[in-house]
């Protein structure tokens, strides 16, 4: 997901934290309707936001509407945290050849916590285009900006990342997935360890260039 929108999250550091259910508002319960692509239906949404509602959280308002979608941040930041360590733990299953250890429990589980954090983001996406009066504002000479910009382009972050981990599910690539993430991942390294040698080949010319200039003086 959105390295912006998860990257204050705490890890998973054990499976029973990781299976644990979520209790959070923006999680709907068993039994809501949805579309023929799994999707949550306009009627389960407005089920869950009368949820919310019966809370104290009437969202009317810019600080009400911020603190929705600030719990939506929090709910996907931990659902994300169980799906990570669920997939590392399947993954390193299945490069050891410990096929027995990758049950239909383990992918039943990623599968729900995708299912959680798809229902969150479309909660979401709702609550973003409720109108509280306060859509818009003012900034720098006069330009009107959108203050939930950066919640619409994380949750749109995040919704790509969902489809991804759902297409992965259904075709059981957890191994190639893993491995486009480490091949990135070492890529970036040795891109930074590239500016680490030349930054210090500047240096060591710098350097020289110094003691020239101060010997001819």
């Amino acid at each position: 997901m959105s390295e912006s929108m998860l990257s204050q999250c705490d890890p998973v550091l054990t499976q029973e934290d990781a299976e644990a259910p979520i209790l959070s508002p923006m999680i709907p319960v068993k039994g809501l309707r949805r579309d023929l692509s799994g999707n949550l239906t306009n009627d389960s949404i407005m089920t869950i936001l009368e949820g919310i509602k019966s809370l104290g959280v009437v969202i009317d308002s810019h600080s009400t509407k911020t603190a929705v979608l600030q719990e939506s941040r929090n709910t996907l930041c931990k659902l994300n945290a169980q799906y990570v360590f669920l997939l590392k733990n399947l993954v390193s299953s299945i490069a050891r050849s410990e096929e027995e250890n990758v049950t239909k429990k383990l992918i039943d589980t990623l599968r729900q916590k995708n299912q959680q954090t798809q229902d969150v983001l479309s909660v979401s996406r709702h609550v973003l285009e409720i109108d509280t009066g306060s859509t818009l504002k003012e900034g720098f000479l006069g330009k009107v900006s959108d203050p939930f910009m950066t919640y619409r382009e994380a949750f749109q972050t995040a919704a790509t990342q969902v489809a991804s981990n759902s297409e992965m599910i259904r075709s059981g690539q957890y191994r190639v997935t893993q491995e486009r993430s480490l091949a990135v991942s070492k890529e970036k390294n040795l891109y930074a360890e590239r500016l680490t040698n030349m930054y210090g080949l500047l240096n060591v010319v710098s350097i020289g260039l110094l003691f020239y200039i101060m010997s001819t003086n």
